[in-house]
């Protein structure tokens, strides 16, 4: 997220502005997705919440996705104010 913008999520959000911790993030790799995984014989749900499944786990072909996770590496605690816009 751009750095003006990441300035508006947080005043936009009340939950933000009670508390957030912003990052400059060096690497993101796509590492898998968080989704409901399903039993391949009976393609009934598995469990009740949200499973994080790898890409090259053998469930990722039983997995409906939900959301794309990331690995975030070389990370440095910034503070949004002392950046420039």
């Amino acid at each position: 997220m751009c750095v003006p913008c990441a300035r508006i999520s947080v005043r936009a959000c009340p939950r933000l502005r009670e508390g957030h911790v912003a990052a400059l993030v060096g690497r993101a790799r796509v590492w898998g997705v968080a989704g409901t995984v399903h039993h391949p014989a009976t393609l009934e749900p598995v469990t009740a919440f949200l499973e994080e499944v790898s890409h090259d786990h053998p469930a990722i072909r039983w997995t409906v996705a939900h959301r794309q996770v990331l690995a975030l590496h070389d990370c440095t605690p910034v503070d949004l104010r002392d950046l420039p816009a």
